[in-house]
């Protein structure tokens, strides 16, 4: 949220091109944001599918879904993803894959180790070759 305005711009660009969802973690309460922010953090939330607010605080480490501690919140600030609403509780190790229409995987989520060899390589064995694009 501090770098609120250039943020705002990259996601523009990005969904001028192609239909992203954007997701941001924020030591800010959303109330904060909503009463408090400056013009360039509440536009940011207008843009916003999903925000994680309040600070992370390691005694309360929690292993729910996108979340770093029990204190934090998820909002789901557009209706893309509020299918995922009902599972926001659970705990696990979250990981969220998509397959684009334009052949794109994408994954959200903090993925354990060696997760990316075993999707590539369950992948190969079915024929499909995966381009790594930075």
């Amino acid at each position: 949220m501090e770098q609120a305005a250039p943020l705002n711009a990259l996601i523009d660009s990005v969904r001028a091109r192609c239909d992203m969802s954007f997701m941001a973690y924020s030591g800010y309460t959303i109330e904060h944001l909503q009463q408090r922010g400056n013009a360039d953090q509440k536009a940011m939330l207008a843009r916003l599918d999903i925000l994680v607010d309040g600070p992370y605080v390691r005694s309360r480490h929690t292993r729910k879904r996108w979340r770093g501690s029990d204190n934090q919140t998820v909002h789901f600030l557009s209706p893309r993803h509020r299918n995922l609403s009902n599972t926001i509780e659970d705990e696990g190790d979250w990981i969220d894959v998509e397959v684009t229409s334009s052949g794109t995987l994408l994954w959200m989520g903090i993925p354990p180790p060696g997760f990316r060899e075993i999707v590539e390589q369950q992948m190969a064995q079915r024929g499909v070759a995966l381009e790594v694009i930075a």
